[in-house]
């Protein structure tokens, strides 16, 4: 996380009500400069000659839990890192402040983003809520049309080829690119082709036998979106490669002994994917591939996978 400060949008239900913050005067709603912290941030409302005081506490940010996964190996480090300098913490994106005192058994304030839990000496703690509703901030629009670019950073495989047992397999890395299209402005389908491998794959080892994949996937998809969140199912057609080696000191190898060593299987099966918007143009999210039926080299109802954690670029195209 590079940024130390991020745009904090507040709003209020009170008409004409201002925002004091930092010997500044803000007519609302108005965006302020904030710093990523781990310590409570004030802010004065000002409405109809009435003052009141809230305490706006932080939370870790979705780009702190996510976002560090993609260092892969070193994600502990970018964990630590952020944690330590305080990037790791938000308080969310967007904020509605009320005047009115609201009842200590009220357990949701009356703002968009936030969760209001009591009143505490005059000055009402607000917590940030885990998650924004990103489909408010950043809303998609009926016929909106998005390329989209993709990385599987973490790709877990299997395969059930016939002539030899099931093989498994996890490793990083692959691409992928596609569209999606609003029909509606909460419902868009998606055409996607992505291309996941078992880089780097973590069941590698001197002189032990591995496994590696490279799946070929086309997908066509219908998504639903809900407060920040999208899920999607769908239908995909795949090819799926497969090939046994062995790692001496550094180098590949064939084995010698006869075994099966090459293998490609062509399927069709469904697509169950879900993400998380980031920000205004990337995303995080999980996509499950099962594939039930081979139609190459053989006919046959038979299963495999591909779970991929993925992040994803989306850019408009028409604006």
């Amino acid at each position: 996380m590079k940024n130390d400060k991020y745009p904090l949008t507040v709003s209020s239900p009170q008409v004409g009500a201002k925002l004091q913050f930092n010997d500044s005067i803000y007519q609302l709603p108005s965006s302020i400069e904030v710093y990523r912290t781990r310590y409570p941030l004030e802010l004065t409302l000002l409405s109809d000659s009435v003052s009141k005081d809230f305490i706006l506490k932080s939370r870790p940010s979705p780009a702190f839990l996510f976002g560090n996964l993609c260092f892969l190996y070193g994600a502990p480090l970018g964990y630590l890192f952020d944690y330590a300098s305080g990037k790791a913490f938000y308080y969310g994106h967007s904020i509605s402040l009320d005047a009115s005192k609201p009842d200590r058994s009220e357990k949701k304030a009356k703002g968009k983003y936030t969760k209001m839990v009591e009143d505490r000496h005059s000055k009402t703690v607000i917590y940030a809520a885990w998650f924004d509703d990103s489909s408010k901030m950043w809303p998609a629009k009926k016929h909106q049309l998005n390329m989209v670019f993709s990385i599987p950073v973490l790709n877990a495989f299997y395969l059930r080829p016939q002539v030899i047992s099931p093989q498994s397999d996890i490793g990083f890395y692959g691409l992928s690119g596609g569209l999606d299209y609003f029909y509606s402005n909460t419902r868009f389908v998606s055409l996607k082709y992505t291309n996941a491998i078992s880089l780097f794959s973590v069941m590698i080892g001197p002189d032990f036998p591995t496994t590696n994949f490279k799946s070929f996937y086309a997908d066509l998809c219908d998504n639903v979106t809900l407060k920040g969140f999208s899920l999607g199912y769908g239908v995909h057609v795949a090819q799926t490669n497969w090939q046994r080696s062995r790692y001496d000191f550094g180098n590949y190898t064939d084995n010698e002994n006869g075994e099966v060593n090459v293998f490609t299987n062509r399927s069709i099966g469904f697509t169950f994917s879900g993400y998380y918007q980031l920000s205004q143009q990337f995303f995080i999210g999980l996509a499950y591939k099962p594939s039930v039926y081979t139609f190459y080299p053989e006919s046959r109802f038979n299963y495999g996978h591909v779970i991929s954690l993925d992040l994803a670029y989306k850019m408009r195209l028409f604006k």
